[in-house]
């Protein structure tokens, strides 16, 4: 049997963002509680598993009942609410025997560097590596990967100088990155830092990072 749950309870002050990688479950069970845990002030629960309309069109009803599923690894999500001293509860859940897995969390203040445009791109870069023996036989050795996206943002003129200095500032700096607020896309959620940006001061109104 597995670990089917992990329960974790965190100390924070004034944050209204969490991001969670590497999961493995079924759900995500989010809180957030005055310091004596007797007030919550705010819940959410994140569903991880993908149903197969998600994923593919459904055609009959064997597909309906039986058809594959997939689930997220990572997530994030907006706490509406500022609180101060408070106690962030955090919850994974996996079917029974199986097990509840988080690897990272990152929680804190959101800042919105701009809007993404569509034509963001979500990829990986490969560490597998290619070896080859004595007697010429190439065997492929799987290794690690990492995430990779490249965004396009839309900046009003006005916050130009404060994204510039924002960015400059988290330069070799590890933090969630998030494309779209509601977490709608998991390929645009990465844990990492920037490789560069770019800001094309386009117009009167309005500026474009490539980022």
């Amino acid at each position: 049997s597995g670990i089917d749950s992990i329960e974790v309870e965190l100390a924070v002050d004034r944050v209204d963002y969490i991001s969670l990688f590497g999961l493995a479950g079924k759900t995500v069970e989010l809180s957030l509680w005055d310091d004596a845990l007797t007030v919550q002030h705010w819940a959410q629960t994140i569903d991880l598993v993908y149903s197969s309309a998600l994923i593919a069109q459904i055609s009959d009803w064997w597909e309906y009942f039986f058809g594959d599923s997939d689930a997220k690894t990572e997530c994030s999500a907006v706490i509406d609410i500022l609180i101060p001293n408070a106690v962030l509860k955090l919850s994974v859940i996996a079917e029974t025997g199986a097990n509840a897995e988080c690897g990272n969390v990152v929680i804190g203040r959101g800042f919105e560097i701009g809007e993404v445009q569509y034509g963001a791109r979500a990829g990986i870069l490969d560490f597998s590596t290619r070896e080859t023996d004595d007697v010429g036989r190439t065997s492929l050795v799987q290794g690690y990967w990492s995430k990779r996206n490249e965004v396009t943002l839309r900046i009003p003129n006005y916050r130009v100088d404060w994204v510039y200095r924002l960015l400059s500032q988290m330069r070799g700096v590890a933090t969630a990155w998030i494309g779209v607020e509601n977490g709608s896309y998991e390929a645009l959620i990465v844990y990492g830092a920037y490789r560069e940006f770019d800001i094309t001061v386009a117009g009167p109104l309005y500026s474009w990072c490539q980022l």
